[in-house]
């Protein structure tokens, strides 16, 4: 007998007997045995219907899962292999044999879970042949989630537009493996896609045969890309999954990554401290300056200008309408309403004079240009986009940071969403006040402000302990 302990998968010397189990005379069967070692032995084997002279006579050949008992897998003397469940009833002197698929199609995975659906609705009196039925007849990933983004996405009010717009995005690019090929950044992704294909390539898969460790393996390769984005595709994949059950396609939900699972991420405030002050005022500076040395930057480097001196969202700014300044000879107030906001909550915004006098000078550029119903928004789309309005300044965004480090050396590359981390710290900084810093910035909680906590530093820690003096000491 050979030593099977020298027999790997990456043996030149194996054959499929040396992965039999002495004991039981079984196979823990995976995808790689059923594909290079399940063959037909060549005296087996019939060349144009015609049986050779030096072949001996026809045996099937099949393996038998130590994992599922009753689970097989054969080779036909075509070379075609075949998944087959067989049980014996109680009282009955024959064996009943089901087919449930063919390899590669069904992988070991699947038919594992098909052969213990059968064992359970066997227990419970369901016929066999009905829930293979089913299982043959069921929808596939991708014709469910078609389905789920015309009649749930589309027309749900939960999600706004532009967070439909990026959902639809993910499940093109990471389910239907399409992303945009017009974009030069996409390469990375191209690249990834192709490189865990097979892992990825799960649209075409009857839904009810998806696995937990298919659904993993397809979370690892997205990770590979982008780890967030990992965490998001399988949050949309999640619902479409409850989506399935509702339609009645499988009956659990196997989409579901506990936080150990999932990727951890890191947040913009833990990967980078917000500009300083001195930083900040750069900024203004640079902006100033870029708006009038380059007239075609003018319109994003004002928008860029007033993310700088109110901390809001970059969408809120690019987006922002003229019937939401309420005053248009004083300009020293915004209005954002439930549907303006990405937690739904309306609020007003007092200008700084800086921004009071930008939104000013847009209104003077709107006059200009009357004709268009770009003129509906602060900060009009000047080229040929989309959207109506500005909807990317980062390139504006690139020279700002560039010219800032003239004025000050310390100044380096940032994401546009850390104006508004630093447009919160230094408002803390300024009142020292956490309630008042959560209503300015329109959070729902405190909770959010409290990662900014940290940032008052030992100066605001003093200022505290004196105002703390001062009450303990008043007559």
């Amino acid at each position: 007998m050979k030593d099977k302990n020298l027999y790997g998968h990456n043996s030149k010397n194996k054959a499929l007997v040396d992965f039999i189990e002495d004991k039981t005379g079984r196979v823990k069967i995976t995808n790689d045995i059923v594909e290079k070692y399940l063959v037909c032995d060549v005296e087996d084997r019939i060349v144009d219907g015609v049986k050779h002279k030096n072949f001996g006579s026809y045996k099937e050949k099949i393996i038998y899962d130590s994992e599922v008992v009753g689970l097989r897998c054969r080779i036909n003397v075509g070379g075609s292999k075949t998944w087959l469940f067989e049980h014996k009833p109680k009282k009955s002197k024959s064996t009943e044999r089901f087919t449930i698929g063919s390899f590669p199609e069904l992988k070991v995975l699947e038919a594992r879970s098909i052969a213990k659906e059968l064992k359970s609705g066997i227990i419970l009196g369901k016929n066999p042949k009905d829930i293979i039925n089913d299982r043959t007849g069921a929808r596939t990933l991708g014709a469910v989630t078609e389905e789920w983004v015309k009649n749930v996405l589309n027309k749900s009010k939960k999600y706004k537009k532009g967070s439909k717009a990026k959902t639809r995005a993910r499940i093109k690019c990471w389910l239907y493996l399409k992303p945009n090929k017009g974009r030069h950044k996409n390469a990375a992704t191209l690249a990834a896609i192709t490189k865990n294909f097979p892992s990825l390539n799960i649209q075409k898969e009857k839904i009810i045969n998806i696995t937990k460790d298919q659904l993993v393996a397809y979370h690892d390769a997205i990770t590979e890309r982008s780890p967030s984005q990992a965490n998001r595709v399988i949050d949309d994949i999640q619902q479409i999954f409850n989506y399935a059950i509702r339609k009645k396609d499988i009956e659990i939900n196997i989409c579901k990554f506990a936080k150990t699972e999932r990727n951890i991420i890191d947040t913009r405030m833990e990967k980078g401290r917000p500009f300083t002050k001195v930083e900040h005022q750069s900024l203004v500076r640079a902006s100033l300056f870029i708006g009038k040395k380059e007239p075609r930057q003018l319109v994003a480097a004002m928008a860029l200008l007033t993310l700088i001196g109110t901390g809001r969202r970059k969408d809120e700014i690019m987006s922002l309408r003229w019937d939401q300044v309420p005053d248009k000879t004083t300009f020293k107030e915004l209005i954002f309403l439930s549907k303006d906001t990405k937690n739904n909550k309306a609020f007003r915004v007092e200008l700084l004079p800086k921004v009071s006098s930008v939104i000013k000078r847009m209104y003077g550029y709107r006059t200009k240009n009357k004709s268009s119903i770009r003129t509906n928004y602060v900060f009009p789309a000047v080229r040929t986009s989309k959207t109506n309005y500005l909807k990317n300044p980062n390139k504006t965004w690139n020279l700002i940071v560039k010219k800032a480090k003239d004025y000050c050396p310390t100044v380096e590359y940032k994401c546009i969403h850390f104006l508004r981390h630093t447009y919160a710290c230094l408002l803390l900084q300024a009142t020292g006040d956490i309630k008042l810093v959560a209503k300015m910035m329109n959070w729902k909680t405190l909770r959010v402000a409290e990662i900014y906590a940290d940032y008052l530093g030992q100066d605001a820690a003093k200022m505290g302990t004196e105002r703390l003096n001062n009450f303990l000491h008043v007559a």
